[in-house]
């Protein structure tokens, strides 16, 4: 009998200063509580780039959800800095779209570098496209 590994779909949410840290805090959590009213395993956690009481500095949530999972997979997940790739990148201020500065990262990183090829990229914008 072979066991099926787990699919793993990873959300980040980019978003800066204290302002938006409670957008994001609260659509990262209502994502894990539908994907566990859905019958998966998902967890949430927070990485700072600077000090999170700073206003403006950009942050960014990140969400795992896996089905047919058990919480030790999340935890090993969680427990590193940064994901390799993410399923979806949802970016709170269009203005970060100049990309970010990463945590123990020398230099600015494109907001959708790790965005699968297929992944789902979101910008929060008051813009509109004719501009």
């Amino acid at each position: 009998m072979s066991v099926q590994a787990p699919s793993i779909y990873t959300i980040e949410i980019i978003y800066r200063g204290i302002h938006q840290r409670h957008l994001a805090r609260n659509l990262s959590r209502g994502i894990v509580y539908a994907a566990r009213i859905a019958g998966n395993a998902a967890l949430s956690y927070q990485r700072y780039g600077d000090d999170p009481e700073r206003d403006g500095v950009p942050a960014k949530y990140f969400v795992v959800v896996a089905k047919s999972a058990n919480e030790e997979i999340l935890d090993a997940e969680a427990a590193r800095v940064e994901p390799d790739y993410v399923d979806v990148s949802i970016v709170l201020d269009d203005t970060i779209l100049k990309g970010v500065e990463s945590w123990a990262w020398q230099g600015i990183q494109p907001v959708h570098l790790k965005l699968k090829p297929g992944g789902l990229l979101v910008v929060v914008s008051k813009r509109s496209l004719m501009n």
